[in-house]
């Protein structure tokens, strides 16, 4: 047999008040490209002859480079356009 609610179980049921949960959460880099195609880029390190100090942006049509200049090394980080 099926038991019947009560006045007070009805009552109590609709008055609860809900839970709250509280999340945290972190959003990397990768969670807001999926929708972005992928780029080209590349980090390279090399030497020259010489001391120099600086910096400078090379800017093709394709991809720009942008080169820091230390005394005889030189750190090259290229993106595609």
């Amino acid at each position: 047999m099926a038991k019947t609610p009560t006045k007070k179980s009805v009552d109590q049921e609709s008055t609860q008040k809900p839970k709250q949960v509280k999340t945290k959460t972190a959003k990397t880099m990768t969670n807001h490209t999926e929708d972005k195609e992928d780029k080209y880029w590349c980090l390279e390190v090399g030497l020259y002859p010489g001391i120099l100090f600086g910096s400078r942006a090379y800017k093709e049509e394709d991809f720009t480079t942008y080169v820091i200049y230390l005394p005889f090394i030189d750190i090259a980080f290229t993106v595609e356009n």
